[in-house]
């Protein structure tokens, strides 16, 4: 196992169910952008979906564009260079910040640019690393507390739409952020960038930086 704070990951996700191995060429382009500690998961699980896309270990190549977007259209000032590293099943996008690591997500669910204030200063090296290391551990960032999750709506909807592919997700129509309710009934299977860049286009994206 790679270590305490990933085999904590595997104990509570399971194995990976779709797996894409990272070139070496890729993970030696991101060396010294991300940790080391983020780039020897890719090596060992590679770009990988767990629970049948419940949470995926990303190219952030994929989301740069979108994630541009929603920042610009917010109005958001990032204070940092931010990295996609992580999506889960209902389009909640984890960024990395070169500087100051694990402190901002994109939620799809309620439109808005999360960032958690407290977690937003710069980092070295090692403090980096242990970032990656927490995240894995307890994906604190990550709304998998969300209903959709725990009343079993997502495994329900993969039941009828079978498992999301790399660039999937589900939504909800009406979105919940516009009073849509979290049920089976309102769930949709689409593309994640497609999504979001409706989305955006159709409301801006809220900012809620918190404590």
């Amino acid at each position: 196992m790679l270590d305490i704070h990933f085999e904590a990951f595997i104990k509570e996700m399971g194995e990976a169910t779709q797996y894409k191995s990272v070139p070496d060429e890729e993970i030696e382009k991101w060396r010294g952008i991300l940790p080391d500690r983020l780039l020897l998961y890719w090596e060992v699980e590679g770009w990988a979906s767990y629970k049948n896309g419940l949470f995926r270990i990303v190219n952030p190549n994929d989301y740069a564009d979108i994630m541009q977007l929603l920042m610009e259209r917010a109005q958001f000032e990032p204070k940092d260079t931010y990295h996609v590293i992580a999506v889960s099943g209902l389009g909640d996008l984890l960024l990395y910040g070169e500087e100051t690591g694990i402190n901002t997500s994109i939620t799809s669910d309620y439109n808005t640019i999360l960032r958690e204030k407290c977690c937003f200063f710069k980092k070295d090296k090692s403090e980096l690393d242990y970032d990656i290391r927490l995240f894995f551990e307890d994906m604190g960032f990550f709304s998998l507390e969300n209903s959709a999750y725990t009343n079993g709506v997502f495994d329900k909807a993969i039941e009828i739409h079978e498992s999301l592919n790399d660039n999937e997700i589900f939504c909800f129509e009406p979105a919940i952020y516009l009073g849509g309710e979290v049920s089976l009934e309102n769930i949709r299977k689409v593309d994640i960038n497609t999504h979001f860049y409706t989305q955006s286009q159709q409301d801006i994206p809220e900012i809620d930086e918190f404590e």
